[in-house]
């Protein structure tokens, strides 16, 4: 029996180095520092991260986070407006500080990090080329720089996290700095529209709650 065990293991862990190995890839314009990140060739100079906070790849969820909120959570978290209440985050009502206390990215990847803007997600959608595609077998929104295509990030599909579950699965989420009102700050949905069959960039302040868990992006800020 023990000889048993100790080979499904052995199996067991075969299978998941198998499937997280296409993690350790990255696009070759992927500068790898203490965390990589892609020149998009953007107008801004703009670094983004070529992976989520808490992946450990481009296909990668990563964590979800709540907005201001510095702790990173599966899907599995129960998000909630109660649970939200009780961290600093739901009583800080302004833009986040890039490298704040508030700065997810900072406060998980260091100072070299911060989280987007709207403004950026703006620019990476008007100055770059994007599709919905598949990476690895991960569907997601694949943006490229329109000098040299071989350069590209990678937004995984992730839903968002409310109530312990995740719903709309096949968008890509992603939470920005920008705050307007005690209800209200921006987030990106990136999600491919079948019956138009378009790839859409969506940038909104409504319709989700900031206790809501997202995933997030980090800028490089210090090259």
């Amino acid at each position: 029996m023990k000889k048993i065990i100790f080979i499904s293991i052995l199996m067991t862990s075969a299978i998941c180095f198998a499937q997280s190995d296409p993690c350790i890839h990255f696009n070759a314009h992927t500068i790898d520092t203490d965390y990589p990140y892609v020149d998009l060739d953007l107008p801004s100079g703009t670094l983004w991260a070529s992976m989520n906070v808490g992946a450990g790849c481009e296909t990668d969820i990563g964590y979800y986070f709540m907005w201001a909120d510095i702790t990173g959570h599966d899907g599995t978290y129960y998000f909630s407006p109660d649970n939200y209440s009780s961290t600093p985050a739901s009583n800080y009502n302004q833009s986040i500080q890039s490298g704040s206390t508030y700065d997810a990215a900072a406060q998980n990847w260091g100072s070299n990090w911060t989280m987007p803007t709207k403004a950026q997600m703006e620019e990476l959608r008007d100055y770059c080329n994007y599709q919905w595609t598949s990476i690895n077998g991960v569907n997601g929104c694949k943006f490229s720089s329109k000098q040299d295509p071989s350069k590209y990030i990678f937004f995984p599909e992730c839903g968002y996290a409310v109530f312990g579950t995740v719903q709309y699965v096949t968008h890509a989420y992603c939470w920005f700095i920008d705050w307007v009102s005690v209800d209200h700050v921006y987030y990106s949905d990136l999600h491919y529209n079948s019956s138009i069959q378009k790839t859409i960039i969506g940038i909104y302040q409504e319709y989700l709650a900031r206790w809501a868990g997202l995933p997030i992006r980090p800028i490089r800020v210090a090259p």
